[in-house]
């Protein structure tokens, strides 16, 4: 075998050269997926049968109530189906009411600063608006907090480099996705003005999933059956990236929240800084969320379309109403991937572990029904 060539000094990173070949990293077996993957003949035969059950319960629900004598039982169904919608309202009005008492009362305390990594995953959203993503959350008022930026590229190359104005360090190193294939990470590390940036751009579209996975396990707690490369390269940025991009005028000790939003999303000025506090006032808490309301198009704000997804029902009772009422029993369903603040805590490692599972089973709704499979 040849001697791998070795980089001088100024390209290095630590003790590894800045490319997939000098880095260093162990040389690993190719992984084998796991995941069940359904034929053509499943997916059509499942599907087949499962559009046909929902149609033929239709049928006999609408011949009992076309031939059914009147009876208390339907009304009993609705009130049945419908508790959990009318228990909400109860539970949303009252815990207004109770917290607005409360906080009148006994004023919580000031909030010491946190540090907070702001995830902004992009696969199709240009350019400018990953940059203009980045200085909003900058312009958010987040203060006492501080922030750190990760760009997460999914295989579509963007120059983010070209708005930076100090670049850190660049390099290269060999990733594993979650599902399983090998891929190559592009790490770049700087500032954009006063923002403290980290892309890491993936050579091959991995899937918004992925983006997520790799995110927490490089940056919050990392599951305990994370790949090796992603271990290392944890490793790599934790004693090298981060100490050189964070001044030790900074006192960064470690990220104490994840904030994940969207390249295309607008977030309101303060969110930040009221999701963090509101994790930091509740110990129990491992995540935080907002609400999330559509972007009229400008000159069709009255347009059919636009009120319909501004003010459908179900969708602004279930922010409005359900989730909230969710929150004061503790047990809020569903996070928006576009505003979420989630805590970085060992329970983190065993969530994205159960996240990132291969599906084995053989139903093709656990395949293809996102919140069968741990949600989005």
């Amino acid at each position: 075998m040849g001697n791998v060539p070795q980089p001088d000094k100024a390209e290095m990173l630590g003790s590894r050269g800045l490319t997939v070949e000098t880095s260093g990293y162990p040389e690993v077996d190719d992984p084998v997926d796991p995941a069940r993957v359904l034929t053509r003949q499943d997916l059509t035969k499942q599907r087949i049968i499962f559009l046909g059950a929902i149609l033929l319960l239709n049928i006999i629900l609408a011949i009992t109530a076309i031939l059914g004598k009147e009876s208390k039982v339907a009304l009993a169904m609705i009130y049945f189906i419908k508790s959990k919608d009318f228990l909400s309202s109860i539970i949303s009005t009252v815990g207004l009411v109770f917290t607005k008492v409360h906080q009148t009362l006994w004023p919580p305390d000031p909030i010491t600063q946190r540090w907070i990594l702001s995830l902004i995953p992009a696969y199709s959203e240009s350019e400018e608006q990953i940059v203009k993503t980045i200085f909003s959350l900058r312009d958010n008022g987040t203060e006492p907090h501080r922030q750190v930026m990760v760009v997460i590229l999914d295989g579509q190359p963007r120059d983010i480099r070209g708005n930076m104005t100090r670049v850190i360090t660049q390099l290269e190193r060999a990733y594993i996705s979650f599902k399983w294939k090998r891929g190559t990470l592009r790490i770049i590390a700087g500032y954009m003005e006063d923002v403290p940036v980290i892309v890491l751009e993936k050579l091959k579209n991995g899937g918004k999933k992925d983006s997520l996975i790799l995110c927490h396990d490089l940056f919050n707690c990392i599951r305990p059956n994370a790949p090796i490369y992603t271990r290392l390269l944890r490793e790599e940025i934790w004693t090298h990236i981060l100490p050189s991009l964070l001044p030790e005028t900074d006192q960064f000790q470690g990220f104490d929240m994840v904030f994940c939003t969207d390249a295309d999303s607008t977030i309101h000025k303060g969110a930040l800084a009221k999701l963090a506090n509101a994790l930091c006032r509740n110990k129990n808490a491992i995540a935080a969320c907002g609400l999330v309301l559509v972007e009229l198009e400008p000159g069709y704000e009255w347009s059919v379309w636009n009120l319909y997804q501004q003010f459908q029902l179900q969708y602004t009772f279930g922010q409005y109403v359900r989730r909230r009422a969710e929150h004061y029993i503790g047990k809020v369903t569903c996070l928006p991937g576009c505003i979420t603040m989630i805590s970085v805590r060992e329970e983190m490692g065993g969530a994205i572990q159960k996240y990132a599972e291969p599906i084995t089973g053989d139903l093709v709704l656990s395949h293809q029904v996102q919140y069968l499979v741990s949600g989005t």
